[in-house]
């Protein structure tokens, strides 16, 4: 959820290098995250906005994939997000719980992500997502979601999601864990990423479990 302000920008940078970022589009610092971001040498995605279930209460905020939408409407939405965040090679869903598990919609998102030869990781915010069923269809190399850090923000719960990240990967071979840009995570990432290696597992940054 970057782009909203700069407040944890010179810490963020301070992650390790295989830790990408995740900036909404047209937010008042959208632009400047991606570009800080991409300037310490980690990897830029699009979060693009969709709609989740009970919209508007659950408002994704500026750019937002509509399921209503017609599909020149969902190509120009997504053709404009990509275009507002700079330096992004590939994209995940910000919510999204509607937006995922309709098929039309995923697959117009899809054939501009194809047209623009981008990759897309499904947050998985919904279990009746079609998200990379949509994706494969259209050539668009795609992966998921496995584990979220910080539903819980405390630092005794990131922890455990990392180690069941840590523990899935020794299992399966891969996960991808995926969390906020908050003080929180990123102390906890600051301090136990650099020991994953003793832990069995090797970070990488998401473009490298995409395919």
């Amino acid at each position: 959820d970057a782009g909203q302000n700069t407040d944890l920008l010179a810490v963020a940078t301070d992650l390790d290098r295989r830790v990408a970022v995740a900036v909404l589009p047209s937010l008042p610092d959208s632009s400047s995250v991606a570009a800080e971001m991409h300037r310490t040498g980690h990897e830029v995605w699009l979060h693009l906005p969709m709609e989740p279930q009970g919209y508007p209460e659950n408002d994704p905020g500026p750019g937002t994939v509509f399921v209503e939408m017609s599909d020149d409407e969902i190509r120009t939405t997504v053709h404009a997000a990509l275009n507002n965040v700079p330096h992004v090679i590939g994209v995940n869903n910000h919510m999204g719980s509607r937006a995922t598990a309709d098929l039309r919609t995923m697959t117009w998102v899809m054939q501009e992500l194809k047209a623009r030869e981008m990759a897309f990781i499904d947050s998985r915010t919904t279990r009746h997502t079609v998200a990379e069923d949509a994706a494969r269809a259209q050539g668009v190399m795609t992966n998921r979601r496995h584990v979220f850090l910080d539903n819980e923000r405390s630092p005794e719960a990131i922890r455990r999601q990392l180690a069941e990240a840590v523990t899935r990967c020794r299992l399966v071979g891969e996960a991808i864990a995926i969390g906020h840009l908050d003080p929180v995570t990123v102390g906890v990432l600051l301090e136990e990423l650099p020991k994953l290696a003793d832990r069995g597992a090797d970070l990488v940054p998401p473009s490298a479990l995409v395919r």
